[in-house]
């Protein structure tokens, strides 16, 4: 598995030197302008690249140890140092997407239930339902109780609930408190404090959700969104500076302190769950440092990313479908089989959502 994880992670080194730019059938291209590292393409491609380390991570969690060979044990030491950082990207580049919508964008914010919370939620109450049917033909039939949380997502049967909970939550604190930014009281305040605003409301999230006995995957990368956000106001600024004179000196002593200071989080981070809320913001904004320059856009990755729901949302399926055949006689062959199935099932969901979408408001 550590080959099939360096293959993904070269297809987009590959991508960001000029390789296969190319031809008709070239799967990148080269992304040149000072603001091109944070274009559509580019974020698609980071979270694509992304959801294939997560789709790696959900894959070893239905595999038997003994069907590891020593390659594969290598990955596992590596699935290991990555941890949730792998979806950090995911709540950075959607915080980075909504704030620039609400400052380039006049009156998106009251827009925001119908055009982003609503799609979302009916996209993932599909998704609920079909894993309702799938875990029932499977015999693992739910309570009434534990089924009617799953489409709440506080509660699972097989799908990734988390992230849903998690981004739901985001966007109605994002929706609230920006709404509050245009009554009279805050209207000539500046977009920080509604970036605050969501910051402390990250907080009590993270509360709640210790309250209620969630495991740390539920909110440890929570900050990465509001980081995301903040970002997008100080975006040209930081252009500014690194474009300037002294531009390159100045970048390579950003990504010398940023690295730094990950190190040093990441050395801590098993001390207390904060730190590792601290350690995924900082990771998020190490990685938008890096593809300032090394911009790896690749047409696979970018579609990926682009329909990031359907791929994240039913990778599961033919995993828990393949768990107890494939899964117990070779990890390689159960990941490519899951693969191709995955893609089939997201073709299909991308299509019917898109169907689906024209009878929204």
């Amino acid at each position: 598995m550590i080959f099939v994880f360096v293959f993904c992670l070269l297809f987009l080194l590959l991508s960001a030197v000029g390789v296969g730019t190319r031809g008709k059938f070239a799967l990148s291209k080269s992304v040149s302008g000072k603001s091109a590292y944070c274009s559509r393409e580019m974020t698609a491609s980071v979270n694509g690249y992304f959801l294939t380390t997560v789709f790696m991570t959900h894959i070893i969690q239905y595999l038997d140890e003994f069907v590891f060979n020593q390659a594969d044990l290598y990955y596992l030491q590596v699935n290991k140092c990555l941890g949730q950082l792998i979806v950090a990207m995911f709540l950075f580049y959607s915080g980075y997407g909504i704030m620039e919508s609400i400052r380039q964008k006049e009156g998106y914010i009251r827009s925001f239930p119908g055009k982003r919370i609503l799609p979302f939620v009916v996209y993932f109450e599909v998704a609920a339902l079909i894993y309702l049917v799938f875990s029932c033909a499977m015999g693992n039939v739910p309570t009434v109780g534990f089924a009617i949380k799953t489409f709440f997502a506080w509660e699972t049967l097989g799908n990734s609930n988390w992230y849903v909970f998690a981004i739901m939550y985001l966007y109605l604190a994002t929706y609230v408190v920006f709404r509050c930014m245009e009554t009279k009281i805050f209207k000539k305040m500046p977009l920080i404090i509604g970036v605050a605003g969501v910051v402390f409301l990250s907080f009590v999230y993270i509360l709640w959700m210790r309250h209620a006995g969630k495991g740390g995957w539920w909110y440890d990368t929570i900050l990465c969104y509001s980081t995301g956000m903040l970002f997008s106001l100080c975006r040209k600024r930081v252009e500014k500076i690194i474009s300037g004179s002294l531009g390159k000196l100045y970048y390579i002593g950003a990504i010398l302190i940023v690295t730094g200071v990950f190190a040093y989080f990441y050395q801590i981070r098993l001390e207390r769950k904060l730190f590792f809320i601290i350690l995924s913001a900082i990771f998020s904004v190490l990685i938008v440092f890096i593809t300032m320059s090394f911009r790896g856009y690749n047409r696979v990755y970018c579609y990926i990313g682009k329909n990031l729901f359907p791929f994240y949302i039913y990778q599961r399926l033919p995993m828990i479908f393949f768990k107890d055949s494939l899964a117990k006689v070779n990890a390689v062959l159960y990941l490519f089989v899951c693969a191709i199935f995955t893609a089939m099932i997201s073709f299909l969901m991308i299509r019917f959502y898109r169907w689906l979408k024209k009878y929204l408001p």
